[in-house]
């Protein structure tokens, strides 16, 4: 099991998810015929998923990335819970793809339990710049609807 815990195999299967949904919302804008209300917290949103999942893919700063993808798998499952209560026949999650509210719930929980079980390498004792703290604040506050 502990070889499974330092495996590079679940950052970057998670980097891949999130690069995956970033371009496909970032199609869904582009190629959209009415723009949406909330573009720039839609961007914001696509721009983080790109960097943190570029961040998985490339390895570097393992301890960070996958905190800052703990926080975001946290609001993706929030936002899909949200949807599964509203009654919507797709999460969004994926751009123009439908994708099942449920399977989103699955798939945020399964990467949560995935992020929770890794245990990347820590390199000596540093400490997070205290930039990172309010920029989490407002990728929480990003994702949450406009309904709230």
């Amino acid at each position: 099991m502990n070889g499974l815990r330092n495996s590079p195999v679940f950052p970057r299967l998670i980097g891949g998810v999130l690069l995956c949904a970033g371009i496909l919302k970032a199609h869904q804008l582009v190629t959209a015929l009415v723009p949406e209300q909330h573009t720039w917290i839609t961007w914001a949103l696509i721009e983080m998923e790109l960097f943190v999942g570029l961040g998985l893919l490339a390895s570097c700063f393992p301890w960070f990335f996958q905190r800052v993808a703990l926080v975001l798998f946290a609001c993706f499952l929030g936002t899909a819970l949200m949807k599964v209560i509203a009654g919507d026949h797709s999460c969004g999650c994926a751009g123009n793809v439908p994708l099942s509210p449920w399977l989103a719930v699955v798939l945020d929980t399964l990467v949560l339990v995935a992020l929770t079980q890794w245990r990347p390498e820590v390199v000596g004792s540093i400490s997070l710049p205290s930039i990172f703290k309010p920029a989490a604040l407002l990728l929480v506050l990003a994702s949450m609807p406009p309904s709230i």
